[in-house]
């Protein structure tokens, strides 16, 4: 409509996402303008991981004719493979599909790529997400370029997810020097844990945030790191090292996935007494909300 065509730059951020959403649907001027707004609207739809929004948003467009570019495509993938839940893979893909009729489909392209992976691996189809990575890595290397640092981050999320330890810490290996140079060395070591924790590999998961810490690279304890810790305990079903692990946290404040991971184990273990009384002792100290019951 006309009315939404001279919408203020800045208004569709001060309503409600879903009725952000109705509005774009309702219109398909392609300017600038329109584009800008677009653009805005699916990156708050991913954020927010408003999956069915972003889903019911490209299918109005889509209908309508809409011409979405490579970029709009790529924020799509993003939005609509932004939550890990059944049923959304066949989405993602369908957008991927679309990209590729489009002759959009760029393997330089780095977010393009990157959004790619973390939809596959959200979808829990880690081949999909390796054949990205591998084809958009040789992408680079005929063209003599070195892979952004981005795009390791979002494959070793993939491996992360799938618990694919062998091949997350070759990677890590191979492109440590440019995590460092990158300033992302922290998230990629966080990844890195998490992959083994998916296995209930505790010992390596300690073994390896200790060499962590006794470099200068600016590794640190966390509530990221704790979390990985108390990942590979509930795997395992360990609550004595659960519990044993939370209480020597030091200084590392817990969030609500600490306690959702320390509840969980030990009530798998049938010793919810210690969990809740944990629970509700970080809370008291005014730690977190406990909300994860």
């Amino acid at each position: 409509s006309a009315q939404t065509a001279t919408m203020p730059a800045d208004h569709l951020n001060r309503i409600p996402l879903d009725d952000a959403v109705e509005r774009l649907a309702q219109n398909t001027h392609a300017d600038a303008a329109f584009r800008e707004k677009l653009d805005d609207v699916i990156r708050r739809l991913a954020t927010n991981k408003q999956t069915d929004a972003a889903w019911r948003l490209y299918c109005k467009l889509k209908e309508s004719g809409f011409a979405f570019t490579s970029r709009e495509y790529t924020l799509f993938v993003s939005a609509v493979g932004s939550a890990a839940r059944r049923g959304l893979a066949a989405r993602a893909e369908q957008v991927e599909r679309d990209l590729n009729a489009a002759g959009l489909c760029d393997p330089l392209d780095a977010a393009q790529a990157g959004a790619l992976m973390r939809a596959s691996a959200n979808a829990g189809h880690f081949d999909r997400a390796m054949r990205v990575y591998e084809r958009t890595r040789s992408a680079f290397a005929e063209g003599g370029r070195e892979l952004p640092q981005s795009l390791v981050l979002s494959f070793l999320s993939a491996c992360s997810r799938a618990g694919e330890v062998e091949l997350s810490q070759r990677v890590y290996d191979e492109h440590r020097r440019g995590l460092v140079v990158a300033g992302v060395l922290y998230r990629a070591h966080t990844l890195l844990l998490n992959a083994y924790a998916r296995r209930g590999r505790l010992e390596d998961v300690v073994r390896l945030h200790v060499q962590g810490l006794a470099t200068d690279e600016g590794l640190r304890p966390s509530k990221e790191t704790l979390n990985a810790h108390l990942l590979a305990c509930r795997v395992r079903g360990d609550a004595d090292a659960a519990v044993r692990i939370y209480r020597d946290r030091g200084r590392v404040r817990p969030d609500n996935v600490t306690l959702k991971l320390l509840l969980d184990t030990c009530l798998e273990a049938e010793r919810p007494r210690i969990a809740f009384e944990l629970c509700f002792e970080a809370e008291a100290r005014g730690l977190v909300e406990f909300d994860v019951l």
